[in-house]
């Protein structure tokens, strides 16, 4: 995908029932009569029925559609009309080497005061942080005393599943001190 491929998304679902949903010949005439200057290097295809994704390879192209609709007229004498959006979707990120890492044992002694961000600038020292690290809760929503967070392992650095750290941590009292425990790290692939 190059840095210009955009695609959008034209989702008839949201307004017409499964009986009045356009087949392909009928969404793509619709689009043509009523998006104005539309593009005409561009992709389109029906993602599923009712559902159709339009992709653009400039950013002149992608400009043309952006905060447009199409206008559908439908019913047994194309009497009723539905007024859909062009959707922009987010780009994808595609990661070399993507996993979850879960931190355990973090309950214990000085080291509960570990802050989130804290963790994250441990874990810059593998990869690049994908999403930052949160407490983990139980299936009845109550803290577990694990931190999760999801990481892509590029430096080729391999992680310890029992390590020793230091960290300094801000205590209740507001003073600061060094605390050193054990952490548990689990590692999972992420989809």
């Amino acid at each position: 995908m190059s840095q210009f491929e955009t695609e959008f998304k034209l989702d008839f679902t949201l307004h017409l029932q499964k009986c009045d949903l356009p087949s392909y010949a009928k969404a793509s005439a619709a689009f043509q009569q009523t998006v104005n200057n539309y593009p005409l290097k561009i992709q389109f295809r029906m993602q599923r029925p009712g559902i159709f994704v339009l992709k653009t390879y400039s950013e002149a192209d992608c400009k043309k559609l952006e905060n447009k609709s199409v206008t559908f007229y439908y019913g047994p004498k194309q009497e009723k009309q539905v007024r859909v959006d062009l959707v922009k979707m987010p780009k994808f990120q595609f990661y070399a080497n993507a996993k979850w890492i879960t931190f355990d044992w973090l309950d214990e002694g000085n080291l509960r005061y570990v802050k989130n961000s804290q963790l994250d600038e441990f874990c810059k020292e593998y990869g690049e942080i994908i999403s930052n690290f949160e407490e983990e809760k139980n299936e009845f929503g109550m803290l577990n005393g694990r931190r999760k967070g999801r990481v892509n392992l590029t430096k080729g650095k391999n992680i310890e599943r029992i390590k020793w750290v230091n960290f300094d941590v801000e205590l209740e009292d507001g003073t600061t001190q060094n605390a050193r425990g054990k952490l548990k790290i689990f590692i999972r692939d992420s989809l």
